[in-house]
């Protein structure tokens, strides 16, 4: 261990003690660049910076670095896990002192302050659960925690449509292998990502999430195994680029959390039939990457193996940026090969 880690290391108990509350072992990043300083006056932030990575990936501390504020650093890992995560991510039945829930299943600060008042700084400790992305508010009042989540998507949430010229279109990440899965903070946090970034507030049930851009709706639905996440999108008015644009979006953030959460969880990307979807079949149906790449380039017609149709290959891709060889198959480069 480099020198300047071993000796924060040493002093992490009585910071603790002496630089902030016990109740609350976090420090805010001023005051520990002054702790350390008493170490060494003469250290330099930036090679503090990295040396308090180093300590987070030993686990010795935990390190965050929020857009809006100073970095922080929690001195004691866990009392995080035990007397905050613990208690706030607590099931119903568990007896422990915990946050009551609204009948929408979300959590107001009044009740986070009530529950921790004696343990933590609370605006610090809500700062470190948004950071963990446990939880989003959009008001500072109340505060949506994906994982708390109880109940399941009402099916009048997601209805057919009369709409002459409405398209769909959707993609499907499901586990490679049988000991292959996602981790139990994987969908919550993809939930979290949704709010923080979409522009329009997304509905949200424990197996579910609904959003909403300009002519398009999109769909993010968790397989009853837990094993596979299906993306839907579509448009009323056939806007194919649009559907192509949030379907991007959507796969993107659900990449960035796989590789937050599960990395090592193999998975494979296949295309959902499009007349399935528009046909609101109750199960997902699919067509590997490799099928679609075949019927395109024999003729531009794929034939789903279980429901005995055939779809145009157009029909189910959105690629904004067409592959010049593909012309009027709508399959892109990005799309074909990502």
């Amino acid at each position: 261990m480099p020198k300047l880690c071993a000796e924060i290391a040493k002093q992490l108990s009585s910071w603790c003690q002496k630089k902030c509350s016990p109740k609350c072992p976090v420090l805010r990043w001023p005051g520990y660049v002054d702790a350390v300083k008493e170490i060494d006056p003469h250290v330099e932030e930036e090679f503090l910076l990295q040396s308090t990575k180093f300590l987070d990936h030993l686990g010795e501390v935990i390190f965050k670095c929020p857009s809006a504020s100073d970095p922080i650093i929690v001195l004691k890992p866990n009392w995080l896990c035990t007397d905050v995560i613990g208690p706030m991510m607590a099931p119903v039945n568990f007896p422990i002192p915990r946050p009551e829930r609204t009948s929408e299943d979300y959590v107001t600060r009044a009740e986070i302050q009530r529950v921790f008042q004696d343990v933590a700084d609370v605006d610090l400790l809500i700062t470190l659960l948004q950071e963990f992305q446990l939880c989003h508010s959009y008001d500072g009042q109340t505060f949506i925690f994906p994982g708390l989540l109880t109940q399941t998507m009402p099916p009048d949430k997601w209805q057919p449509t009369l709409e002459p010229k409405v398209v769909y279109f959707g993609k499907q990440v499901q586990c490679a292998g049988s000991t292959d899965m996602f981790s139990s903070g994987f969908f919550p946090r993809v939930q979290t990502r949704l709010m923080r970034e979409l522009e329009n507030r997304p509905l949200l049930w424990r197996d579910g999430a609904k959003c909403v851009d300009k002519n398009v709706e999109g769909l993010i639905k968790l397989s009853p195994d837990g094993r596979a996440v299906n993306i839907c999108v579509r448009s009323a008015q056939g806007d194919k680029v649009q559907c192509g644009k949030m379907l991007q979006q959507l796969e993107n953030i659900i990449a960035d959390v796989l590789d937050e959460c599960s990395p090592g969880t193999g998975t494979v990307e296949k295309v959902l039939s499009a007349r399935a979807l528009k046909e609101h079949m109750e199960e997902f149906y699919s067509y590997g990457k490799e099928e679609i790449s075949k019927a395109a380039a024999e003729g531009g017609t794929i034939l789903h193996p279980t429901l005995g149709f055939t779809e145009r290959v157009s029909d189910l891709l959105c690629g904004e940026d067409e592959d010049p060889r593909l012309q009027g198959l709508g399959m892109s480069s990005q799309s074909m090969f990502y």
